[in-house]
C-alpha cells in the first residue's frame, strides 16, 4: 500500500505545466520527474557541467511532453475528420447550368444541345424512304434522250410503276420526276411547288439491278444522302436541287395561301395557271382580280384592262412572272414587297404606307 502514489500526490510533485495534462501523461511524467530527482541526489564529485546538464532537464522535459501533446491533438482531429468524411453520404453532383444566348439559367441535368438527335434523324429518315411503299409510284422523265426514254420505260413497267406521257406539259399525278440535272422547266417548277421526288436517271438503273424499286434518298437532288451520287453542278442548279429537297420535305403547297391573276401573254398562261395550281394555289378570273392576293403582268407583253391605282388600295402585289420560280429556288424565299414590278412599287408603298 505504502508504494501506492495518489493523484493529488502526483500533482504536488509535478511541475504547474504537468497539472494540466491527461492521467496517463501524469504518471509518465511522475517517473520521469522522480528519476530526474534520483539523479540529482548524486554525489557532487560528478563533474559541474553533468549536473548543470540535469538541472535544465525539468523545463526540456516539460517542452516535449507539450510538443508530444499537440502532435496526439492534430492526429486526433484528423482522425475525426477521417471517419465523418466515411461515414457521411457520398455527395451528389452539382446539376450543371444551361444558359441559353439572352435566357437566364436553368438548373438541368445535362446541357441541351444545338443539333437533332442522332437517333431521332436515323428514325425520321427511315419514314421518309418507306414512305413511297404505299403508292403506286407515276413517272414523269424530262432532259431524257429519245433512247433512254424507252429503255426507261421498260424499266418502270417491269418494276410496277407507270411513266406518264413525255408532253411538255405536268400531270398532277406524277409522284417521281427523273432528270439529268434540275434544268428550270414547267415540270421542274411543278414538281418543286407540289413537292414530288426529283430524281437521277440512277435511280432507275439501279432499281432495274436488284429487281424492285429502291429508297429514293440515295437518288434525289439535294439530299444529304446522295451526295456521293449527284453530277456535279454550280450555279442555279445548285439552288434548285437543294429545293428539291426542301419543298418535298414540305410536301409541297408552296403557292398554298395564293389568289392570283395572270396577265402574260398567251402562250404562257397556261404553264402558268398548272404551276400556281401544282402549289395549291387559285387563279382568279379578271372580275375578281382585285380580291386576288397577287397579279403576274408581263408589262412588255400584255395589257393591263385595270388601272395599278386600283390594284394599290387593294393591297395586290403585281409581280413579274419569274417571281414564281425564284419564290421556288431561293431560300428563304423573296418577300413580294421588294420584287414588284418597278413602276408599280411607288402606287403601291404610297397607298399601303
Amino acid at each position: 500500500m505504502d508504494n501506492i502514489v495518489s493523484d493529488d500526490d502526483n500533482n504536488q510533485m509535478l511541475p504547474p505545466k504537468i497539472n494540466k495534462m491527461s492521467a496517463n501523461t501524469k504518471v509518465e511524467a511522475w517517473v520521469m520527474n522522480n528519476n530526474l530527482a534520483s539523479s540529482q541526489r548524486t554525489p557532487s564529485s560528478q563533474s559541474g557541467n553533468k549536473s548543470s546538464s540535469q538541472c535544465s532537464q525539468p523545463s526540456d522535459l516539460v517542452k516535449t511532453i507539450d510538443e508530444l501533446n499537440q502532435q496526439l491533438s492534430r492526429a486526433k482531429t484528423r482522425t475525426s475528420r477521417d471517419s465523418d468524411e466515411t461515414n457521411s453520404p457520398p455527395k451528389r453532383a452539382t446539376a450543371r447550368k444551361y444558359i441559353p444566348a439572352g435566357g437566364q439559367g436553368k438548373e438541368e441535368s445535362q446541357p441541351r444541345v444545338g443539333w437533332e438527335d442522332y437517333v431521332e434523324t436515323l428514325e425520321k429518315n427511315s419514314k421518309e424512304m418507306n414512305s413511297g411503299d404505299s403508292e403506286t409510284r407515276c413517272f414523269v422523265l424530262s432532259n431524257v434522250s429519245d433512247e433512254l426514254k424507252l429503255r426507261y420505260s421498260e424499266i418502270v413497267e417491269r418494276l410496277g410503276g407507270t411513266l406518264l406521257n413525255t408532253s411538255q406539259c405536268f400531270q398532277l399525278e406524277t409522284t417521281h420526276l427523273i432528270m439529268e440535272s434540275p434544268l428550270r422547266s414547267e415540270k421542274l417548277l411543278c414538281s418543286l411547288a407540289s413537292g414530288k421526288w426529283i430524281l437521277t436517271p440512277r435511280y432507275l438503273e439501279e432499281s432495274n439491278e436488284k429487281g424492285v424499286f429502291l429508297p429514293e434518298q440515295e437518288y434525289e437532288f439535294g439530299n444529304p444522302f446522295s451526295v456521293n451520287k449527284m453530277p456535279r453542278l454550280d450555279g442555279q442548279l445548285v439552288q434548285y436541287a437543294q429545293a428539291a429537297y426542301r419543298w418535298r420535305l414540305k410536301r409541297g403547297g408552296a403557292f398554298i395561301n395564293m389568289r392570283a391573276t395572270l396577265y402574260v401573254s398567251e402562250k404562257r398562261v397556261d404553264s402558268l395557271r398548272r404551276l400556281i395550281q401544282a402549289g395549291g394555289g387559285h387563279v382568279l378570273n379578271e372580275k375578281d382580280a382585285l380580291k386576288g392576293t397577287h397579279c403576274f403582268w408581263e408589262d412588255t407583253k400584255a395589257d393591263m384592262p385595270i388601272s395599278l391605282e386600283s390594284f394599290a388600295q387593294a393591297g395586290v402585289y403585281v409581280l413579274p412572272p419569274v417571281y414564281l420560280a425564284d419564290y421556288l429556288r431561293q431560300d428563304p424565299p423573296p418577300s413580294p414587297e421588294l420584287c414588284l414590278i418597278g413602276h408599280y412599287k411607288a402606287l403601291y408603298d404610297n397607298a399601303q404606307g
